[in-house]
């Protein structure tokens, strides 16, 4: 239950990460009159320099959805591997 309420934790920072990120990046993204490639959004966001808070954020999410997954399925995890080093013992 703990690791799932840590990977519960890791998503909502993530999320919260993100949205810190995207408001600042849109308010430029109006007033950005020329930019260097097609993302007008990527060339926001590196005037800004939160190119890195960004990508925490996703791996922030990323980390916590596999932390989550661990918790949620951990009993059956352990069953499967249990079985697994059985089968391979009497083999």
């Amino acid at each position: 239950m703990k690791k799932v309420i840590f990977g519960g934790i890791l998503i909502l920072a993530g999320v919260m990460l993100m949205g810190i990120v995207y408001i600042p990046t849109s308010i430029q993204c109006m007033d950005l009159h020329t930019w260097m490639s097609n993302q007008k959004f990527m060339s926001a966001m590196q005037e800004l320099g939160i190119i890195f808070p960004y990508h925490l954020s996703i791996i922030l999410i990323i980390v916590g959805i596999v932390i989550g997954l661990i918790g949620c399925f951990e009993d059956s995890i352990c069953k499967l591997i249990s079985t697994y080093h059985k089968d391979k013992r009497t083999d």
